[in-house]
């Protein structure tokens, strides 16, 4: 998503633990925090492989996926 700062709000009426996509790519240059601690608090970490090449995306998938 990259959606100009309203991330969290999307972000509030998506179901995660419904659909619980296998990789999530947002832009998080506002509201970085927020968005970090959204994805923790529903089981799901941070892929820092692509931030090598993305430095204004952050890529998330669940702790489960290897």
């Amino acid at each position: 998503m990259n959606i100009e700062g309203a991330e969290m709000k999307a972000l509030a009426g998506f179901d995660i633990e419904r659909f619980r996509p296998e990789l999530v790519t947002l832009e998080c240059i506002r509201n970085r925090k927020r968005i970090l601690r959204y994805f923790a608090k529903h089981g799901y970490e941070r892929v820092k492989g692509y931030g090598e090449y993305d430095r204004k995306n952050c890529y998330f998938k669940p702790d489960s996926v290897k």
